[in-house]
């Protein structure tokens, strides 16, 4: 078994130099950022493994959901269900309720994914007021947004801190960078998407980019043609070039250097 972030997979894949490498895995768990959909067909395509997603955080111990399959004999080799972090595994519940007051929501629609079990934390170590902000009459507090369908499979859109407000509407910078990600094919992250204060519509959209084989023009061109709505469009001229997309130690984004970078702008 190799557990691993999808960056240290992208990592190994670069530094191979025959599939034999890993044949001896059965089963590979990728987490703690998005799973980009290039990299698990390269890892595919390689190993004739399929990365399978899962999901967790520090505060639960850490492990929720695991998108193994069903079937024995296609375990590591295909996922439960596409795009999905699995169902929650034995001894956790998980529920989506509503943003703004927390009342339960239906099948398949999208809120904030509450998480309850043996696995929560008892609490911040001396944080009780953070403590009670995380911890909702048993539930833990994610901070993601997601739905749960009728069989349990539950699918992540994005991080609360993730999304903008513009005219009333939640914009998730994650899938306007998964759009645009499909749209580049790169291997590495090229770009990232936040949001900083706008006077007219609240936030506006900005993304911050390495080296591009296309022109903000061309991008922006493409995101209409795939049908995306303008509001979730990004302007051309806020996308701003920097020398390197700030990331953390396991490759996921580094989201506060991030805002900070988007705050010193004069868009």
């Amino acid at each position: 078994m190799l557990m691993s972030t999808p960056t240290f997979l992208q990592s190994y894949l670069r530094k191979s130099s025959d599939p034999s490498d890993f044949e001896s895995l059965r089963l590979v768990v990728v987490g703690a950022e998005k799973m980009r959909q290039n990299i698990s067909d390269k890892f595919k395509e390689y190993t004739g493994l399929e990365p399978i997603e899962g999901f967790g955080c520090t505060e639960l111990s850490p492990v929720v959901s695991i998108n193994i399959s069903n079937n024995i004999r296609e375990l590591g080799r295909k996922s439960g269900k596409y795009g999905s972090i699995g169902c929650s595994i034995p001894g956790i519940c998980t529920k989506i309720v509503d943003i703004d007051n927390f009342d339960d929501l239906s099948p398949n629609q999208e809120g904030l994914l509450f998480v309850k079990g043996a696995n929560v934390m008892k609490g911040y170590l001396g944080e009780p007021d953070e403590t009670r902000k995380a911890i909702v009459c048993g539930w833990y507090n994610t901070g993601d947004i997601a739905k749960i369908d009728e069989a349990g499979f539950i699918t992540i859109t994005g991080r609360l801190s993730r999304f903008s407000k513009m005219g009333g509407e939640m914009i998730s910078h994650e899938l306007i960078e998964n759009a645009i990600n499909e749209i580049l094919d790169e291997e590495n992250r090229a770009i990232a998407v936040t949001g900083i204060p706008d006077v007219v519509k609240g936030e506006k959209i900005v993304v911050f980019y390495e080296k591009i084989s296309l022109s903000p023009k061309k991008i922006v061109k493409k995101l209409r043609e795939k049908g995306i709505a303008n509001i979730w469009i990004p302007k051309a001229e806020n996308f701003v070039e920097i020398d390197k997309i700030p990331l953390l130690g396991t490759g996921k984004l580094d989201i506060s250097k991030l805002n900070k970078i988007a705050l010193s702008l004069s868009l």
